[in-house]
């Protein structure tokens, strides 16, 4: 129930469906609630709460908050998902799946985070700047970007919006103390596309921007409460070592425990643990089962107007769905040759599709056809060759060989 997610469902039940909203907090909102302003100065606060009341006035949404998911089943179009609220399970039936398991600000080990009141996040620095609670004199601040990320052994991504957050930041600073100093400590600046426009302005207003190197990170020291950052400035090539009265960590963006969900779902996750789709080119939102789809940061980093357009195009993919009367199975879908199956469930643990099970009371095994994606995996893994696909029936293939020959 993030940006994405609500976005996603207002826009599925003003096309008059159904939707059930399923969040594991006590208030739908996701990041922004501990969100206050964007780069564009757009408030935020005003756009959610009319966002929420719009979903929470809609006769076609049902919202569960405090919910916990502890199963689902089913085929393709046809799902139960049962979950948990209270103590209370409840049991929905649906035809597609939207996840916007959303993502979190990294809380970092190292620079001293949480040890000196000096050293925040950039999100922390938001808040206290939104709600007027920066310490009155502010002289020296220093932000270091890329914290904990872009490193071998952790997390080798980049956010993509750390750039832009200390560029918000840093103009917001600027408006409030235009005498402050603020000093970027960065590896790369990544203010792709328009933003670039930001990160001249902050250049003009004096905000002052450092590279360094994986090899010379900066160092930073605490003693008593006086906290100094030492770097290495390329452009003097001198060590300089300051007194900051603020240091801002700028730390990437990470998903929340999707392998759980993943695992539920029968989903893949990427290196990084976020959703991974079927085609990073011709299937973005969408994972090979054809009724499951996903939106916002459980896809990866992302700003707030890509994760509403992400809403938008997961929520247009499921009406397509939603609207079919029919499913129709792909032609060369796998069966069985029941008088060859001996149950022995080899088919049913290689088929990536989770399209097989084993019907105990017959005794063989049981293709559901409309997850069925012809792969061909059961038909190589069945010892006595009674997995079989239509159009590659192993006697059409004798044949074909026979004639070859």
């Amino acid at each position: 129930a993030g940006v994405a997610g609500l976005t996603a469902a207002l826009n599925l039940a003003n096309q008059g469906f159904k939707v059930s909203l399923v969040e594991k907090n006590e208030k739908i909102g996701g990041r922004l609630l501990n969100a206050y302003y964007t780069i564009k100065d757009t408030n935020i606060k005003e756009n959610l709460n009319k966002l929420v009341e719009k979903v929470e006035k809609n006769n076609n949404i049902e919202i569960f908050t405090l919910a916990e998911i502890l199963k689902t089943e089913g085929e393709v179009g046809n799902r139960k998902t049962t979950f948990k609220i209270a103590d209370t399970e409840k049991v929905i039936e649906h035809g597609v799946t939207i996840l916007a398991t959303g993502g979190k600000e990294v809380k970092p080990s190292t620079y001293f985070y949480g040890k000196n009141k000096k050293i925040l996040t950039q999100v922390e620095l938001e808040e206290q700047i939104a709600k007027n609670s920066l310490p009155e004199k502010l002289q020296n601040i220093v932000m270091i970007q890329c914290v904990e990320s872009r490193e071998k052994g952790k997390r080798e991504y980049c956010s993509r919006v750390c750039c832009t957050h200390s560029l918000k930041n840093a103009l917001k600073l600027k408006e409030k103390y235009s005498n402050i100093n603020i000093t970027v400590l960065y590896r790369d600046i990544r203010a792709y596309g328009f933003y670039e426009n930001f990160y001249r302005e902050a250049r003009e207003k004096g905000v002052i921007f450092i590279p360094y190197n994986l090899s010379e990170k900066p160092e930073v020291e605490v003693n008593d409460n006086n906290v100094f950052v030492e770097f290495n400035d390329t452009i003097i090539n001198e060590k300089i070592k300051k007194e900051v009265d603020l240091l801002v960590l700028s730390t990437g963006i990470e998903p929340h425990n999707n392998q759980q969900v993943a695992k539920l779902f029968n989903i893949p996750v990427d290196k990084d643990g976020f959703f991974e789709e079927a085609n990073k080119k011709t299937g973005i939102l969408t994972f090979l089962h054809k009724d499951i789809f996903m939106c916002g940061l459980c896809h990866a980093p992302k700003h707030i107007d890509e994760a509403i357009a992400q809403g938008y195009a997961a929520a247009a993919r499921a009406s397509v769905f939603l609207e079919k009367k029919e499913l129709k199975s792909i032609e060369n879908k796998s069966f069985v040759v029941e008088r060859f199956c001996s149950s022995c469930g080899i088919c049913v643990e290689v088929c990536p599709f989770n399209a097989r099970i084993i019907d105990e009371e017959n005794k063989v095994a049981k293709v559901l056809e409309t997850i069925c994606e012809g792969c061909g995996a059961c038909v190589m893994a069945c010892p006595n060759g009674a997995a079989q696909q239509f159009g590659y029936e192993k006697a059409q293939l004798i044949k074909f060989v026979d004639n070859l020959i």
